[in-house]
């Protein structure tokens, strides 16, 4: 592509959406395939921490800009109950006229624990939640999904996950977004030998494809009909 980056970030919130992948004629909705990607550039591949500032969803097209591939977090010599380790927030972009969304949704993609050291044991899952985002920047969440628990012994685990979540009717108004978060909780006992941790990794590489780290929402759109 010949476009700079800036311009092709530019034209990632443009929303009007005319066209669909594929129908769900019995719920009368259009599907959509979006890849989430983070357009954020350095040196290394991996985003640390939580809340990428440059997160967004985009319908088709090659994503040609540097980006990075995964989110994770490292967690060494330390117990936690339930607790949120990663969470990426991927924003569609505001609309430009007014969007239902209603039906079957469905999401796939691939998180990772890696372990090291021993007496080190945790139980985790991915949760996928789908929000509107209001003309305030007010979050509400309309749709949960959860991935199976992992259970890790000191080791390296790969989960690719495929999940249909259900989505009540959310309308969306002018301005408003669409914003899917993708998140690791984990509980954590460590028996208190020194050295040992755990790097929980949500991967986002638009290159790939869903086995290999893309992350890819189907989102139902309420037909006109």
């Amino acid at each position: 592509m010949g476009e700079s980056m800036n311009r092709l970030l530019r034209n990632v919130p443009s929303n009007v959406i005319a066209t669909y992948d594929y129908y769900d004629i019995a719920e009368g909705t259009g599907i959509k395939t979006f890849t989430g990607f983070i357009d954020e550039t350095a040196s290394s591949a991996f985003f640390a921490g939580a809340n990428a500032s440059h997160a967004y969803l985009i319908s088709d097209g090659e994503i040609n800009i540097s980006k990075r591939l995964t989110t994770w977090y490292s967690i060494v010599n330390s117990s936690a109950l339930w607790t949120k380790f990663v969470n990426v927030d991927f924003d569609l972009g505001k609309f430009n006229i007014p969007k239902i969304i209603k039906g079957t949704g469905y999401f796939q993609g691939t998180w990772t624990i890696e372990g090291s050291g021993s007496n080190l044991y945790c139980s985790s899952a991915l949760i996928i939640k789908i929000k509107k985002v209001d003309l305030n920047n007010n979050e509400t969440i309309y749709a949960v999904v959860s991935g199976a628990l992992i259970y890790a012994a000191s080791t390296s685990v790969s989960r690719f996950e495929q999940m249909a979540f259900n989505i009540p009717q959310i309308n969306f108004k002018k301005g408003e977004n669409l914003r899917i978060s993708g998140e690791i909780w984990s509980a954590i006992h460590w028996s208190g030998t020194s050295g040992t941790g755990l790097t929980f990794r949500l991967y986002h590489d638009p290159s790939k494809t869903p086995q290999s780290g893309a992350f890819i929402v189907k989102i139902p759109f309420k037909l006109d009909i």
